[in-house]
């Protein structure tokens, strides 16, 4: 379904990573966090993403080496408080 979703609609890499979070697919959230992790700025767009999404950790930290850098560099914890529980999700 979701395939078949995206064909007719536009979906950003952040959204998708908060599809993978909610469907528990943690390799559909992994893959589009490498991708915005390589990018100039990527590390805003996740730290958008972990604020904003509010499910603990939306994602592996080890695939954005570029993200977890910056987190350590900032002294911030991982994985971030989970405020929201999307039961497919098992990470």
């Amino acid at each position: 379904m979701l395939e078949e979703w995206q064909a007719q609609n536009e979906v950003s890499d952040l959204e998708m990573v908060l599809f993978g979070a909610a469907l528990g697919d943690r390799g559909l959230a992994n893959e589009h966090v490498a991708r915005m992790d390589a990018r100039v700025g990527g590390n805003l767009a996740l730290a958008k993403a972990v604020k904003s999404y509010v499910c603990g950790a939306p994602f592996d930290l080890e695939v954005a080496p570029n993200f977890r850098a910056r987190l350590e560099e900032a002294g911030f914890p991982w994985p971030p408080p989970t405020e929201l529980r999307f039961p497919a999700k098992d990470w």
